[in-house]
């Protein structure tokens, strides 16, 4: 959904605040390091292999109030510990996700 999708594809891409560099470690590596998650955030030899792959040329947040779970365009798929659990339009089976808190 937007969450993520909405700082990389508006403040990083479309209104150049930031860089897309800046965007996914502020979301990913430095939230991990400020909530203290061992593990997550990096991709990196022995850390949990979350992650998602996207095409930046064609990543859009599509969520609004009216509907905030509209899935982004852009997405190429997600792996959670490895696992893929979305796949282009598709969500898999799969659920290896788990409460991080």
């Amino acid at each position: 959904y937007g969450s993520f999708i909405k700082p990389i594809a508006d403040f990083a891409l479309k209104r150049h605040l930031i860089t897309i560099e800046e965007a996914i470690h502020k979301q990913t590596g430095l939230t991990a390091s400020v909530w203290k998650l061992p593990n997550k955030g990096l991709i990196r030899d022995g850390f949990d292999a979350d992650f998602i792959l996207f095409d930046e040329t064609k990543l859009r947040d599509c969520a609004d109030f009216k509907d905030g779970t509209q899935i982004a365009e852009g997405i190429v798929s997600v792996y959670i510990g490895g696992e893929l659990v979305y796949d282009g339009k598709n969500i898999t089976e799969a659920r290896p996700g788990k409460c991080l808190l």
